[in-house]
């Protein structure tokens, strides 16, 4: 089975804490295929850079929930999870 993470935030400045959950979930074999970030404003280079090196990354700068929508549909992500990520529903 394939797990990813996903996440919306206004910016990505660090990454941590997502590398504190890539290591919990590695020590308990739970291996994260992907994270995912929905990001509004800004993205750290080296943050972006430092998750890389652990896993896939795929980030969507948030123009409009239906651009992020498209884009999470093509990742393979269900539509459950798609209203999760982007409409707390």
């Amino acid at each position: 089975m394939k797990i990813a993470i996903g996440m919306i935030a206004r910016n990505l400045i660090s990454a941590h804490p997502l590398t504190d959950f890539l290591d919990y979930a590695e020590k308990y074999d739970h291996p994260i295929e992907r994270v995912i970030v929905v990001y509004s404003h800004e993205a750290d280079p080296e943050a972006i850079q430092e998750l890389q090196r652990r896993t896939k990354v795929s980030l969507i700068r948030l123009q409009s929930y239906e651009r992020a929508h498209m884009i999470l549909k093509q990742l393979g992500v269900r539509f459950s999870s798609i209203q999760q990520l982007l409409f707390c529903r």
